[in-house]
């Protein structure tokens, strides 16, 4: 997992440096080995995936306050997840809102749903 800060994009311009932006902060998750979609909400980062045959998983990492892994939930120089939970198979998306956890499904050309928790 690669990041870079607001500020690094803010001052960043790609006229002038005619290169990618540089990324300062990297972390190894221990899971998941893939990712198919992710998001950041109250202080974690949410990460998920799914498999056809398996179905999903999600993954709820907690960040400090400058958005960076807590050193103290790694082990062996891996990220360790605080919570995570089994999700439906083709979760492609997840939100939130007041009240509620907002999951997107889609596959292929089939249609899509929201599903609300």
């Amino acid at each position: 997992m690669q990041s870079v800060t607001l500020k690094e994009i803010e001052k960043y311009n790609f006229k002038k440096q005619k290169k990618p932006i540089k990324f300062e902060h990297g972390t190894n998750l221990s899971v998941p080995l893939r990712t198919s979609y992710m998001t950041y909400h109250k202080n974690k980062l949410y990460i998920g995936y799914f498999d056809k045959v398996r179905g999903g998983q999600l993954f709820a990492y907690k960040l400090n306050k400058k958005g960076l892994f807590k050193k103290d939930k790694m082990q062996d120089g891996l990220a360790l997840p605080s919570e995570n939970w089994s999700t439906y198979s083709q979760i492609q998306g997840i939100s939130f809102d007041k009240n509620d956890i907002l999951l997107s499904t889609s596959y292929g050309d089939f249609n899509s749903q929201l599903l609300i928790f």
